[in-house]
């Protein structure tokens, strides 16, 4: 029988939902996280969420969540971990949260003005469900913001020579599941080329507005870095 990876996905963070959480809270612990992708997603979604309806897929213990209630968004979660989702409804009492694989989301037919996603898209091996399900999701003209890993990123392996690091880059264009790990956890990815991703979301009716790199500021970040670690993509839906 062929085991859905989200599976194994699932299991890790519902048994590291706490430490998760708490990781997340404290920029010491999460410096990429709160120095170059929040920035960004908070400098496109904070000026268009008051007001309207969003959903957050992947949204974990709901911090972000948080934010976005906080600009004035109505913002209901998405989240695979059954424990984060405990930590989220805890954290948020105003929201509503369900537990689901975003492979098999379903919402009522163009409920939502915004759907957002935070370094989510990495963990899934078929994009196109996913673009039909937020498609599925979106009113006419709405918004779709996501990061993800940066799938040039995604294919770097780091060589030591004489005590000297080198990023020695794999096949850019073989797709693939990769494993790699945080806080104890072990996490199973897929890398996708920008054109997989960018022509999934085309067939779905997304017309891309902007992809962005961010980088690390110099004075928030111990190393240098000097290969984008995630992309942010923000896009409108149209439907036919």
């Amino acid at each position: 029988m062929k085991v859905n990876p989200n599976h194994y996905v699932r299991r890790e963070f519902d048994r590291y939902a706490n430490e998760y959480h708490e990781k997340r809270l404290d920029p010491k612990k999460s410096p990429f996280n709160y120095y170059i992708e929040n920035p960004v997603m908070e400098r496109i979604l904070k000026p268009i969420v008051k007001g309207r309806k969003s959903l957050e897929l992947g949204c974990g213990t709901g911090i972000f969540l948080k934010k976005v209630q906080s600009w004035g968004g109505e913002v209901d979660g998405v989240d695979i971990s059954e424990k984060q989702i405990e930590i989220a409804r805890r954290e948020n009492p105003d929201a509503k949260f369900y537990v689901c694989d975003v492979d098999y989301l379903k919402t009522s037919f163009g409920k939502y003005d915004i759907v957002y996603s935070s370094l989510m898209l990495h963990y899934l091996d078929d994009l196109d469900k996913l673009f039909f399900n937020v498609a599925r999701a979106l009113k006419d003209f709405g918004r779709f913001v996501f990061s993800f890993h940066h799938p040039f990123s995604e294919i770097m392996d780091e060589v030591k020579v004489k005590n000297k690091v080198y990023n020695v880059p794999k096949n850019y264009f073989t797709t693939r599941r990769y494993r790699w790990g945080m806080i104890g956890m072990q996490l199973h990815s897929y890398h996708h080329t920008f054109e997989q991703i960018t022509q999934s979301m085309k067939k779905h009716g997304f017309l891309i507005e902007e992809i962005l790199e961010p980088q690390a500021p110099e004075d928030k970040i111990s190393r240098e870095i000097t290969i984008p670690p995630f992309c942010v993509i923000s896009s409108v839906f149209f439907r036919d």
